[in-house]
């Protein structure tokens, strides 16, 4: 595999660890608070899209912090919207969904390493 394609996949996967762990973390942190899980959500719809529209309009090479910064605020107002879901659910289906995941990640992963290089 080409350096540029090592460097692509792991750029790839390191953002996706991080979305990843970052839901994780904030779910977890918040998952007791009744506060955060009666947040309305029409303003996580909004937020999230606001976030996504904004973390594909800034170029990566001239702006990166501020691209983290869409990225991140997406992260957050996704996991603020996932985290009733995650309240009412059993941890069984919280482990298949992870599972799931990884699995998912696994299967392009391997798809990235196989495809030709140019």
């Amino acid at each position: 595999m080409s350096p540029t394609v090592q460097k692509r996949v792991a750029h790839t996967l390191g953002y996706f660890g991080y979305g990843i762990a970052a839901t994780g973390g904030i779910v977890y942190a918040l998952r007791h608070s009744a506060a955060a899980a009666a947040a309305p959500w029409y303003l996580l719809l909004a937020a999230s899209i606001g976030c996504a529209i904004g973390t594909h309009s800034v170029d990566y090479h001239t702006n990166w912090g501020l691209k983290m910064l869409f990225y991140s605020g997406f992260i957050g107002s996704f996991s603020l919207s996932i985290l009733p879901l995650i309240q009412m659910s059993s941890a069984a289906l919280i482990a298949d969904a992870c599972l799931a995941t990884g699995c998912s990640m696994a299967a392009l992963s391997t798809v990235a390493y196989m495809a030709p290089s140019e």
